[in-house]
């Protein structure tokens, strides 16, 4: 009966250890993912560099599915010039910022859990040789488990699941 018992302590606790790994694996998932849609959304700037440029510095938000697209300083310059489509058309350079930041929100929105983005640009100085920078950022929702978060009603120690918004952030010269 002691043997029996100190197993299934044993199991109960492998058991615990593979909830935690399930959760890490899928929070490093959620992070690797977007860190791609940033550097994603840099390389679109990088192949538009002559509207970024003329934008900066101002800020942008794209959030997927609302009535309008575009949010922040910058977004006046892109509601409105998004096209039904870049590939079949030739596109201005207004317009294929519009398309590439709608595209990417519509990603972000389907790869992450309430995905969006934003770019925040920043020109040059007068008084410095330094290019414009602009950075680039991804939220989502991400849940977690809390290895030693107990519950009211029962006196456990089971994980506990919270919710809380993630940043990531990367700095680019398109």
């Amino acid at each position: 009966m002691v043997a029996l018992l100190v197993i299934s302590i044993g199991l109960l606790g492998v058991a615990g250890l593979q909830a935690l790994a399930v959760n890490n694996t899928h929070t490093a998932s959620l992070r690797s993912i977007a860190a791609i849609e940033a550097a994603n959304m840099a390389a679109y700037m990088g192949a538009n560099p002559a509207f970024w440029a003329q934008v900066a510095p101002s800020s942008v938000t794209v959030v997927y599915g609302g009535a309008t697209p575009f949010s922040g300083a910058g977004a006046s310059t892109l509601n409105g010039q998004l096209p039904s489509s870049c590939t079949a058309t030739l596109c201005t350079n207004y317009q294929m910022a519009a398309w590439d930041m709608y595209n990417w929100g519509k990603d972000l929105a389907q790869q992450l859990p309430s995905g969006q983005g934003g770019v925040q640009c920043k020109g040059a100085t007068a008084a410095t040789s330094n290019p414009y920078t602009c950075v680039v950022t991804v939220q989502w929702q991400e849940k977690s488990l809390g290895l030693n978060a107990t519950s009211s009603t029962t006196a456990s120690t089971a994980p506990a699941p919270t919710t809380s918004t993630q940043t990531y952030s990367m700095v680019t010269q398109p």
